[in-house]
This record gives structure tokens, C-alpha cells and sequence, in this order.
């Protein structure tokens, strides 16, 4: 009988797609040994990665176990979704399912927790089964409804000595791995007790490849290798599963896409008009319930800049819905600030309580049948509370909002976990975060890029959406969609300069590092109502030819031309209005 070595690494384990982490450094290449995760033989060549106490081999995450599952018993009238979603414990105020997250939460590191929350829905008696709908939203297939789920801004309380831990047994895990695959050796991944297969094929694929050879060693018994094979597919495994639709960006692709693009000189656009708006759809729920602080960085930051700000918030639990669909669907704004909650699904517009009434009115929002309509668990006070929701995905925004903000030079600021996955090429210049943060951050980020366009920090050298983020950096991510944004516009040269002695006749031009609308009249005898006027001492003096420098004819220019003839000395004062 042919001899092989056999390495059986039982772990207990939990695998996800790769694709849906960034900033992974690939490890080296191994094109030796075999590979069977939960029972799915991996082609090499390998590569095994450590990246933030987070092992990767190929595409699939191996993320170590540190507590068992939660394992309390529910009673037996807890038997529906529903009853489930909202039970509570006798003589207590949480909701069970809470508990379940904070118990996850705070025993495992976040990437792993959401998967073992995932397990334990699917294990429950009263689900049918569990998968990813059309839109990339873990659904739950219920006795007594099918509902997309999420929990949003659950604490994550992993202290730090565990989390070293974690990694120096993923260190010892990788190198023990490395090894055998360099010896040639079969290495079998297992999650736990469970073998999971993504379809009919992969576990065909085992049973062929991978059984046999357990079959001729002592390592595994007969009586797990009987269960292998008295696997009923038909009940563990869907004939298709849908992927899961990824909206994470590599890093390195919105680096290099912050790459302003080469046109006119690369001069920056503003705002077309003088609109700040503000829309928080839930400010009665925790942090959103700090929209004052909100409005107030940009009352200050904007001081003298000619801004008014227009307000959509629902201040209160009513079931009312104040900021309506069409609020969002017309949503418009030179400086436009976002403030809700977000994860890997979307970006919530609607809250109502999780009762049967909230479930109709969430419905009832979702008119169009574009929207998600989803239970979702949202932290308030260290507690995890049920609300009807409706998220909108990337495609929501592009199918409602178009290329207007684009067509506006709006500058987007978005205070949503998440967010900028979805609207970071909506349009216009897009401040946003990739992951989960908190109020304060988003306050103290917002403000300190404002400081930079405004002039506060550096007078002015960072004035630029593109420049002020540069310099700042931080955890916020910031995308120009082939533009770079002011606030206003600012001088950039002009002649004649400043008190300059020139000839009787000449031209000169004044221009800014803004792009205009070369369709503003221009009056040089009517400073009011003109972007520039003249006024000159003595008699004799012409000034002709005034225009906008628009050579390609597009509507934009960023530069005013005139030409003077004069017969006598004169004194000429060139006047600008900024509006």
C-alpha cells in the first residue's frame, strides 16, 4: 500500500473569502504539498499570509477560535423569527439576541465574531436556512418570514493580551503549515467539527481525493470518516450559492485614482452655489443625536464665505419618517453632509421601531422596490436594539442622484461607517471612511480639513479638497472623481501687478485657481453686477475686449482678459467681486 503523511490540523476555524479584506501582503509561493480546507482540495501554489492577527492561506481566511459558541438555551415558545428578534429574558430590559452579540464581540476579534454570529443563526431550529441575497445581504430563511439581517457599532471589548495571543498561535500555526507543504506533505483544514461545502462539486471533490487518503492512516477513526461520507448534501449544501457582492476598494486604487486629471492646468473647480446641506434621518439614536456639533463645524469653518445651511433631520422616534425618500432622492447642495449609519450592505435612509407596524412603514418607504428593507441591530448604550430599516447600495445612489454632483462641484462629506465604499464615485469631492469610526473622529476630521481649505492652518497652501487631505491624512479617505475642489475661488496671478507703471496701451488679465462659469456677464462699468469693473482718474482711457479666456469653448475659464488704450496718464483700479 502506498505511504503517504498525513497532516490533519484540527483547528478550530472559521473561513472567509479574502476578497473582502485589504492591504493583504502576499507571503512566498509554495508549489509543493496538498491542501484540503473543510474538505475542498486547494490548488497551489500557496501562499500563506499573517496580516493583522488574521492568517490567510490563498484566498481563504483561517481565523483561530478563542471561546466556545454561545450555547444558552432558548425556551421552547421561542420557535419564529420574530419571537426570536424580540425576545427578552425574564426581568431584563435587553434583547436576547444583544446578548448573543455582545458575547461574540466580546470574545473574538470582529472579522471572526460576524462569522460565528452568522453560525449560530443558522443553527438555530426555527431557520430554514441562511445565505446572500442578489444584493450581497446575509438573509435569514425563517419558519416565518425571509429577512435580510445586520448589526451595526457593536463594541468590540477583545482585550489586547488576548489579541497577542491569537497571534502567537497564528504565527506558530503559519510556520507549522509552511513546513509540511515544503516536505510535500497533505495538510487537512477543518473548522471545528463542521466540514463546509460551497457546492455539490466541492465535496465530490473530497470524497474522491481527500477520503482515501484519510482511509490509509490511524489519524482520523472510522466512525468521522463514516460521517464524512453520510454527509446529505441536499440538506447542507444549496445547488447554487450566490456570491457575495464586494464593495471594498484595494487601497492602492484609490490612491492612485486622487490622481487629479490633467486639464486646463489642473485649476480646481468650486461650488456652483452657496448651499450647505445637512441630512440625518435618526437623531434621536446615539451618535447621531450630535447633529448640533455637526452643523456647528460648518457654521464656524465657513464663517464669511457667503454659506447658508439647509437642514433635513428626524429629531424624533415617531415613526414618521421626516426625512422622506424624495428628501434623498433629490438630495442636492454645493457642501453636502451625510450623517447615518452604514456597514458592508448600504447606507441606511429609514428607521422605524421593530414592531409590525415599523415592518409595514418600512415596506411602505421602500415604494419604488429599489431599497432593502432589513432588521438590523443598532448599539445604543451598550445595548443592541432592533429597528426596521432600508438600505441603499451603490446602485440606489448612481440610479436617483446621476452625475449631479459632479455637474454641481459639490464637495460630499459622509459621517457613515462605511460609506465611502458606496458614494466615493457618486460625483463631486468625496470625504469619507472605509470602515467603522466614531463620532468624535469624524468631527475632529471633518473640522481639520476644513481648516485647511479655509485657510486657518497654512493660509491657504492647502486650500484644495486634494491638498487639505494630503497634508491631514489620518483614517479618512478622500476621492476627486477626476476633479480637484475650493471653496471659492482665490487670486492666482494677474497683470499688470500692484501698483505697476506700464505703458498707454497694453493687455492684462486677472486669474483665479478656480474654474467659473464663462457664461457670467461681464459689465466693466458695473462693479454690482459684474466679476470685474474699472475705474480710472483722467480722461482719455478705453478698456476693450473684456472676456473670459475660454480657448476650447466648455463654459469654464479661470481667467479674465482685457486690453487699455490711453491718451494721458492714468490711475486705473481693477475691481474684483468675489460673488
Amino acid at each position: 500500500m502506498k505511504a503517504y503523511l498525513v497532516i490533519i490540523v484540527f483547528l478550530l476555524f472559521k473561513l472567509t473569502f479574502a476578497q473582502e479584506k485589504e492591504k493583504i501582503k502576499p507571503g512566498t509561493p509554495i508549489n509543493s504539498g496538498f491542501v484540503f480546507i473543510d474538505g475542498k482540495y486547494i490548488e497551489p501554489p500557496y501562499t500563506i499570509t499573517l496580516n493583522n492577527n488574521e492568517l490567510i492561506l490563498n484566498e481563504y481566511y483561517i481565523n483561530i477560535n478563542k471561546k466556545n459558541e454561545f450555547t444558552y438555551s432558548l425556551p421552547d415558545t421561542i420557535n419564529t423569527g420574530m419571537k426570536f428578534l424580540t425576545f427578552k429574558l425574564p426581568n431584563d430590559n435587553e434583547y436576547f439576541f444583544s446578548k448573543v452579540l455582545k458575547f461574540y464581540y466580546s470574545n473574538y476579534p470582529k472579522y471572526q465574531a460576524d462569522n460565528l454570529i452568522k453560525i449560530y443563526i443558522s443553527k438555530l431550529p426555527f431557520v430554514k436556512k441562511t445565505f446572500y441575497n442578489d444584493k450581497g445581504i446575509f438573509t435569514v430563511e425563517w419558519v416565518d418570514m425571509t429577512l435580510p439581517m445586520s448589526w451595526i457599532g457593536v463594541s468590540n471589548s477583545i482585550s489586547k493580551t488576548d489579541l497577542r495571543k491569537i497571534n502567537k498561535l497564528l504565527i506558530k500555526t503559519k510556520s507549522y503549515i509552511e513546513n509540511q507543504l515544503n516536505k510535500n506533505n497533505y495538510v487537512f483544514i477543518f473548522s471545528g467539527n463542521v466540514l463546509e461545502f460551497e457546492n455539490k462539486n466541492d465535496y465530490q471533490n473530497f470524497l474522491e481525493k481527500g477520503l482515501p487518503i484519510l482511509k490509509d492512516t490511524n489519524i482520523v477513526s472510522n466512525q468521522e470518516i463514516k460521517k464524512l461520507q453520510e454527509l446529505n448534501l441536499l440538506q447542507n449544501v444549496n445547488d447554487t450559492l450566490p456570491t457575495k457582492k464586494i464593495y471594498y476598494k484595494k487601497y492602492s486604487i484609490i490612491q492612485n485614482n486622487n490622481t487629479i486629471k490633467e486639464t486646463k492646468n489642473a485649476n480646481a473647480y468650486s461650488p456652483i452655489n452657496k448651499q450647505v446641506t445637512y441630512i440625518n434621518p435618526a437623531a434621536y439614536i446615539p451618535p447621531l443625536t450630535n447633529y448640533q456639533t455637526d452643523i456647528n463645524i460648518f457654521t464656524n469653518k465657513l464663517n464669511g464665505y457667503g454659506y447658508y445651511i439647509y437642514t433635513l433631520i428626524d429629531m424624533t422616534n415617531d415613526q414618521n419618517a421626516d426625512v422622506t425618500l424624495d428628501d434623498w432622492k433629490n438630495l442636492n447642495g454645493s457642501i453636502i453632509f451625510i450623517a447615518t449609519h452604514g456597514d458592508e450592505n448600504g447606507i441606511i435612509l429609514s428607521y422605524f421601531n421593530f414592531n409590525a407596524e415599523g415592518q409595514i412603514l418600512a415596506n411602505n418607504y421602500n415604494q419604488d422596490g429599489d431599497l432593502i428593507v432589513a432588521a438590523s441591530y443598532i448599539n445604543i448604550n451598550n445595548q443592541n436594539v432592533p429597528f426596521w430599516v432600508t438600505y441603499a447600495d451603490e446602485n440606489w445612489f448612481t440610479t436617483h442622484w446621476g452625475n449631479r454632483f459632479n455637474q454641481n462641484n459639490s464637495i460630499l462629506f459622509l459621517a457613515i461607517c462605511k460609506g465611502y465604499n458606496f458614494l466615493s464615485t457618486i460625483g463631486g469631492g468625496v470625504f469619507g471612511y472605509t470602515s467603522d469610526v466614531d463620532a468624535s473622529t469624524v468631527q475632529s476630521d471633518f473640522a481639520n480639513i476644513l481648516d485647511r481649505m479655509n485657510g486657518n492652518i497654512q493660509n491657504g497652501t492647502y486650500r484644495t479638497a486634494l491638498s487639505a487631505y494630503t497634508n491631514y491624512g489620518h483614517s479618512i479617505s478622500y476621492y476627486g472623481n477626476g476633479k480637484d475642489y475650493t471653496l471659492c475661488p482665490a487670486p492666482k496671478s494677474k497683470y499688470p501687478e500692484d501698483n505697476a507703471t506700464v505703458g498707454l496701451q497694453g493687455s492684462g488679465w486677472f486669474e483665479v485657481d478656480t474654474y467659473c462659469d464663462a457664461s457670467i456677464p461681464i459689465n466693466d462699468q458695473d462693479f454690482n453686477n459684474s466679476p470685474i469693473a474699472f475705474e480710472w482718474t483722467n480722461p482719455g482711457l478705453s478698456i476693450t475686449n473684456v472676456h473670459w479666456d475660454d480657448p476650447d469653448g466648455d463654459g469654464l475659464s479661470n481667467k479674465i482678459v482685457f486690453n487699455w488704450h490711453s491718451t494721458s496718464n492714468n490711475i486705473v483700479t481693477v475691481k474684483i467681486n468675489h460673488n
